[in-house]
């Protein structure tokens, strides 16, 4: 039996309404949900819909949803950025973690939240990936998958122009290797290969437009000799 951890994300967004769909539209036999959020945001939602409503019948009558409420608040706003709701989607997110690092839920599935929300409430994050690399006191890797497609980002959540003053061999091999390890363990893949794009038009030109790809360049050749096929 797996356990998930689910934060709801922003209570003002889609996210309580992607999970109570997702859940009631296909849920595995072997697998239990932890469902972090604010119960009287799905109790508004019953009132108004009917897939909210049955949702609510579901969690009351079967065994395998828990809905754990991070807060007490009541009447949030919807569509409107507001601090409450980030304060509930930061706590939401925490309460998540928390399940995983005492050993209750065995992995996290984040619901959308406002980045803005979230800093009016007094948290300095950028995104889910860096609450998750502070909160697990590990590097990350952001990895973008659908069925065969797989893209592991070198960089997250910064603007265009902070780029190339971002990367570093270092950081670039750190990403190979998460990658590596994440299409092998996780993905089944015996013999992973990791194409590499650059960043610069042309891959740079030979130094023409731009020559952080001598730096992505050095990255896979050390990752080559470490059996990285990139």
């Amino acid at each position: 039996m797996i356990t998930l951890a689910i934060s709801c994300g922003d209570p003002a967004g889609i996210g309580y309404e992607i999970i109570a769909k997702s859940i009631l539209h296909y849920h595995p036999a072997d697998v239990r949900y932890k469902i972090f959020g604010v119960k009287s945001v799905f109790d508004s939602l019953s009132e108004r819909f009917g897939w909210a409503k049955k949702f609510i019948r579901e969690i009351e009558s079967r065994n395998f949803i828990d809905l754990i409420s991070v807060s007490d608040e009541k009447n949030l706003p919807v569509g409107k950025i507001d601090v409450r709701c980030g304060e509930v989607a930061y706590r939401s997110i925490i309460a998540a973690i928390e399940s995983v690092k005492i050993g209750d839920s065995d992995a996290i599935i984040t619901a959308p939240i406002s980045k803005k929300a979230i800093h009016l409430a007094g948290y300095d994050f950028a995104g889910h990936t860096e609450i998750l690399a502070k909160e697990f006191d590990r590097p990350v890797t952001m990895m973008l998958f659908a069925r065969n497609f797989r893209v592991s980002l070198a960089t997250t959540h910064i603007p265009i122009k902070d780029v190339a003053s971002s990367i570093s061999v270092d950081s670039i091999l750190g990403h190979l290797h998460r990658t590596h390890s994440a299409l092998m363990n996780w993905f089944g893949i015996s013999n992973p290969k990791i194409g590499v794009l650059g960043l610069n038009p042309h891959a740079g030109e030979n130094g023409d437009i731009g020559d952080e790809e001598t730096i992505i360049s050095q990255a896979i050749e050390i990752a080559s000799k470490e059996s990285i096929e990139a």
